[in-house]
């Protein structure tokens, strides 16, 4: 839910209830993936952490789904999509003045060399 008043986002995590985009797992180490976590028959332990799929668009026959369903733009495939969850989410946080424009530029640019320093890893690694 968004809250343009108070300048809010809630979102619901259903932790005793998992979705197919919420999920608990467990880990030992922080930097281990974890496994699933049986919420409803173990307890909750200082080794469990929320997996959180979260989406960026949809396409615009669902624009219903958005808080935004008046912005749209077209992606590579020339689909029509619009905002959702993780794209809404940075849409409030730039027009609230929590983030600026060029904060998002400048993670834009980051975001894409570390693009292309995975993918010349992955060639380095397939020869």
């Amino acid at each position: 839910m968004f809250d343009e008043k108070n300048k809010r986002i809630l979102v619901d995590i259903p932790l005793t209830t998992p979705t197919g985009k919420i999920r608990i797992k467990s880990r030992s180490m922080f930097y281990e993936y974890g496994a699933p976590h049986a919420t409803r028959t173990e307890p909750f332990t200082q080794n469990n952490y929320v997996e959180w799929q979260i989406g960026y668009d949809l396409e615009d026959k669902q624009k219903d789904k958005s808080s935004l369903p008046h912005i749209s733009f077209s992606a590579y495939n020339r689909t029509k999509k619009v905002l959702y969850e993780l794209s809404e989410y940075l849409y409030y946080f730039s027009s609230w003045g929590m983030i600026t424009s060029s904060e998002l530029k400048g993670t834009l640019e980051s975001l894409s060399k570390l693009e292309e320093k995975t993918y010349s890893l992955i060639i380095r690694i397939a020869r």
